[in-house]
């Protein structure tokens, strides 16, 4: 199985949480995120589990 990483913040139910496929795109995301609201905490995660509904 191929990694995946997500990228999200805490705030809420955040509206904008995103699955990339590859590390250096997840990376490029979640530093976005930190530089353009620095309050608000970010996370770039490993996906260890998917479930999709049907």
């Amino acid at each position: 199985m191929k990694a995946k990483f997500a990228v999200f913040t805490d705030y809420g139910p955040d509206p904008y949480p995103m699955l990339f496929e590859s590390y250096e795109n997840a990376y490029e995301e979640f530093n976005h995120r930190v530089k353009t609201d620095s309050k608000i905490a970010s996370y770039l995660c490993v996906v260890i589990d998917e479930y999709k509904s049907k």
